[in-house]
């Protein structure tokens, strides 16, 4: 089942719900979806924190990875896998704030 505008990633028939282990990802929410690009909001809250009290940067990988996937998946209407993935932090979330991540495909088929 594609993901609506307004769904969140829990709404989803397959995995959030079947100890991926990713259980912070639950209240994704998708804001706004076009053909090859959808763009997703989460509040930021401590389940999200590293020791310093700012999201943890491997939870920012974590959404890369698969907000991506997700945004893939309703385009080719299959299961996909990550090949490849780089980050690069252009600041610190700090709890409450609103991340806003908008995933556009470019490329989707054999790598």
């Amino acid at each position: 089942m594609p993901l609506k505008v307004g769904d969140k990633l829990s709404d989803l028939s397959f995995g959030f719900d079947k100890g991926f282990g990713v259980a912070e990802i639950k209240d994704v929410r998708c804001k706004a979806k076009e053909k090859n690009r959808m763009v997703f909001t989460l509040k930021v809250g401590p389940e999200h924190m590293n020791a310093l009290q700012t999201m943890h940067g491997a939870f920012a990988m974590l959404l890369l990875d698969v907000l991506t996937t997700v945004t893939t998946m309703d385009l080719v209407m299959k299961p996909t896998v990550s090949v490849n993935m780089a980050g690069q932090y252009q600041g610190a979330a700090k709890p409450g704030e609103e991340l806003v991540m908008d995933c556009r495909v470019e490329k989707a088929g054999k790598s």
